[in-house]
């Protein structure tokens, strides 16, 4: 099945909604990391968190669209000012997948 891998940067502060909305849109697992950034609205004096949060996952195609329409109603993503995200094809990947670990031996 053919999937794509979501980024999502937003201020730190608007994580909680990036997280409610991946789970409304029944994403299953995600990584997160923290970083720093700065942005054009700096001079214009709005004040911007440089504390950034980027979260990753791997969506089905099938499922992007309902993704993004989480992240636009819950997160409002699409607010200028309010982060990013965008999506890369995923050409191969190796992951562990869905279900329960096998045991070794």
């Amino acid at each position: 099945m053919a999937s794509s891998l979501l980024f999502v940067v937003v201020e730190q502060l608007h994580e909680a909604s990036v997280l409610e909305s991946l789970r409304k849109a029944e994403v299953k697992s995600f990584t997160r990391i923290l970083g720093t950034g700065g942005g054009i609205r700096e001079r214009l004096n709005r004040p911007v968190d440089v504390v950034k949060a980027v979260l990753f996952c791997e969506v089905p195609q099938d499922k992007m669209p309902a993704v993004l329409e989480a992240l636009k109603g819950v997160a409002k993503i699409d607010v200028p000012g309010r982060g990013i995200a965008f999506a890369v094809p995923v050409l191969e990947a190796l992951h562990f997948g869905e279900g329960k670990e096998k045991p070794a031996g």
